[in-house]
């Protein structure tokens, strides 16, 4: 959409990127040399995060992609899918919490913007998350056992290392 002269008070350009749009350029109609690179992200990427069971020699724990109890960041307005489809997550529902521990410490199940498909174990199990704006600090927690999770730090979106590899531009995350 365009409004306005070039150069006028309140002239604009405006663009409401698509899914899955492809890179863009922006340029001058009349002057060569005059444009640049406009990355463009895709907003409906979903994070996935592979958990898995093991007892590493005090009592099951969740691993997080391979890392024993991971401390994860999950950014405000990210989607981030916890994939527990490894059959070493039968019985051991991942569900997260404003405290350390979740109900096993006093605590109650956070279920803003959470979703849950399957049976942990099972193909297609996950427990998923969209992070809302101003989300509090979060912990996730086995539904049935104590001591299995760890810490999610929910952070503004242009919070270092929160995008995958290759996402946004240089100076910006």
């Amino acid at each position: 959409t365009t409004s306005g002269n070039a150069g006028d008070n309140g002239a604009y350009v405006q663009i409401v990127v698509a899914i899955g749009a492809p890179q863009l350029y922006y340029y001058c109609q009349y002057h060569s040399g005059m444009g640049g690179q406009a990355n463009t992200v895709d907003s409906s990427v979903i994070r996935v995060l592979t958990v898995t069971v093991a007892n590493p020699g005090a009592g099951n724990r969740y691993y997080i992609d391979g890392v024993l109890q991971e401390t994860v960041n999950l950014a405000e307005g990210g989607t981030y899918k916890f994939d527990q489809s490894d059959n070493t997550n039968g019985g051991h529902p991942l569900k997260l919490s404003t405290t350390s521990n979740g109900t096993h410490s006093g605590g109650s199940e956070y279920t803003t913007g959470v979703t849950y498909n399957g049976t942990p174990g099972q193909a297609g199990a996950y427990t998923q998350i969209v992070v809302a704006a101003s989300a509090p600090q979060l912990y996730y927690y086995c539904q049935y056992h104590s001591g299995m999770g760890g810490q999610a730090n929910t952070v503004n979106s242009d919070t270092w290392g929160v995008l995958q590899w290759g996402q946004n531009s240089w100076s910006e995350q």
